[in-house]
């Protein structure tokens, strides 16, 4: 701070006295303060006083401590393992084959292909419905706001399953999806697909 002042006001007598009884204090070497080594026999001879001299204790003395005592670990992972399951393994085959193994990923890939399939059959027969049940008047209000219900789901739906990971039950919000699905089935059923439908499917 003292240096940072000097540089901008320039040399004052004032600032540098700071400099220096710091310096002094803490054994510190400055522009203003240096440090010479002597013997013992010097200091006593000359009369020059040992500022740090109860620097020089509290440092033998930590140093004798840390001598006599063994040194302590710090690991947070000492009492218990750090994680209580295995090590995901990929080999694949039977129980031991890990959190996912070989044989997992077929049917996980097969599933996977079903969704996006579904996805795109059931994102291109929305818009192409509203186009046939609606008027030109009514379609283009239709299509703004069920484009603007499908942005918010691609919002809502990563953030339900965050909060229930999170909370270490992801299966809660499987079921409320898939509930979720059937309502939608069941209410394009009644509309579109049962016998004298309010709209026929095309």
């Amino acid at each position: 701070m003292y240096k940072r002042q000097i540089n901008y006001f320039g040399e004052e007598k004032d600032l540098q006295q700071g400099i220096t009884d710091l310096g002094l204090e803490y054994g510190l070497v400055t522009n203003y303060t240096s440090m010479v080594v002597l013997r013992d026999e010097v200091f006593e001879e000359y009369g020059i006083e040992r500022r740090n001299a109860k620097r020089r204790e509290i440092e033998t003395l930590a140093k004798a401590q840390r001598q006599a005592s063994a040194p302590t670990s710090n690991r947070v992972d000492n009492a218990q393992p750090m994680y209580s399951s295995n090590r995901p393994s990929y080999s694949g085959g039977g129980s031991s084959g890990g959190a996912f193994g070989i044989g997992a990923l077929l049917p996980f890939l097969i599933l996977f292909l079903i969704l996006f399939a579904a996805t795109g059959i059931g994102n291109g027969s929305t818009f192409r419905t509203i186009a046939v049940a609606f008027n030109k008047e009514q379609a283009g209000p239709v299509l703004g706001w069920t484009a603007a219900v499908a942005a918010y789901g691609a919002f809502i739906i990563p953030q339900i399953f965050g909060e229930q990971m999170s909370a270490g039950t992801p299966e809660y919000a499987l079921y409320g999806f898939a509930a979720f699905y059937v309502l939608c089935i069941a209410i394009n059923w009644w509309f579109y697909l049962r016998p004298n439908a309010y709209i026929k499917n095309p």
